[in-house]
């Protein structure tokens, strides 16, 4: 089953389900994204670039990202 996720929603669920299975200790970029989501400390925003880079290092199995550009036609 698939369901549509925001980049945000799909980071979240990330944290939650996929973060602790992974090898300890957290990689860096990964504790600096999750400071970044908390709006801790003084690190670069976490945007869709971003947690596209990480989620699909990290757990490509788990979730596919597609762009999507949608065109609003005034009638």
């Amino acid at each position: 089953m698939e369901k549509p996720l925001t980049p945000l929603e799909a980071w979240d669920d990330f944290v939650t389900v996929v973060l602790p299975t992974l090898p300890k200790p957290i990689p860096f970029e990964i504790q600096h994204a999750r400071y970044s989501r908390e709006g801790r400390g003084t690190y670069k925003p976490l945007g869709p670039e971003r947690i596209e880079r990480l989620l699909t290092k990290y757990a490509p199995e788990r979730y596919r990202f597609e762009r999507v550009v949608y065109v609003i036609e005034k009638s």
